[in-house]
């Protein structure tokens, strides 16, 4: 009876086999693999953002890993299951006819940048020029029609009133 459970056991045991590995990548720049689960540990390698190591052991903060021939701990902030995304660039996107101008820039402004920052996008911005700068001549315009404060409490009283009135 019991070569029969062991013949059974031996069985499932080649079956299933050993656990796969779990594969991780590199999600910043550089990463340092360490003897230890410790900064101050003697650094083993330097592995560049998307490099594949497999998965040996976890604690809280590190993982020890292999790759290659070399096993050692990585901080597990800098670790994730999935490949790093690629960096998108404007400097990819194919290049205006207005871009090619001598002197234009080719990086996206502050004010783009800002603009992109909060969700605006090309077609919902205001007051842009042909050239599609901000209008700052229009800006500085409305900012020099500027509103005593008596006339905007006037302003308001006489709106107050009008809505009672409706």
């Amino acid at each position: 009876m019991t070569t029969k459970k062991l013949l059974l056991a031996t069985c499932l045991l080649l079956l299933c086999g050993p656990a796969a590995a779990q594969t991780l990548y590199v999600q910043s720049l550089k990463a340092k693999l360490h003897a230890e689960p410790s900064s101050q540990s003697p650094q083993i390698a330097i592995l560049d953002k998307g490099e594949a190591v497999e998965l040996v052991e976890k604690n809280e903060r590190w993982i020890k890993v292999t790759h290659g021939q070399q096993t050692g701990w990585i901080s597990s902030l800098v670790l994730a299951g999935q490949p790093p995304a690629k960096k998108i660039s404007v400097m990819d996107a194919p290049v205006e006819e207005d871009a090619a101008k001598p002197g234009a820039r080719l990086r996206a402004s502050s004010n783009n940048t800002a603009a992109a920052t909060r969700g605006l996008r090309d077609d919902t911005r205001a007051r842009m020029s042909e050239e599609g700068q901000a209008d700052y001549h229009a800006l500085e315009t409305v900012k020099s029609q500027a509103v005593s404060e008596p006339d905007a409490a006037e302003f308001l009283s006489r709106g107050a009133k009008q809505g009672q009135t409706q």
